[in-house]
């Protein structure tokens, strides 16, 4: 099995926000569903999701699921990092 990180949201938070990368990320908090195989942003102002990321792809016909969990932000807000739990084929 090979264990990674995944950078999930890199240009994904001056997208959710007009403020600044930081602010942003403040402004943010970031849920992976290991279950569900996604990362959801949530405005926490308002307390509703701006955006849900899908990390299943398409490998040899079949679709992987990456099972994020422990999410990071990287201390100047610009990436939100999630590693992988295990990979699930469906």
């Amino acid at each position: 099995m090979r264990i990674g990180w995944i950078i999930v949201a890199s240009g994904l938070l001056p997208a959710c926000s007009d403020e600044g990368t930081a602010a942003a990320a403040a402004s943010r908090v970031f849920v992976a569903d290991e279950r569900a195989g996604t990362l959801s942003v949530i405005d926490d102002g308002a307390a509703h999701p701006v955006a849900t990321v899908d990390l299943t792809e398409a490998r040899d016909g079949a679709s992987v699921r990456y099972l994020p969990h422990n999410v990071q932000v990287s201390p100047d807000g610009r990436e939100v990092w999630a590693p992988p739990r295990r990979r699930s084929s469906t």
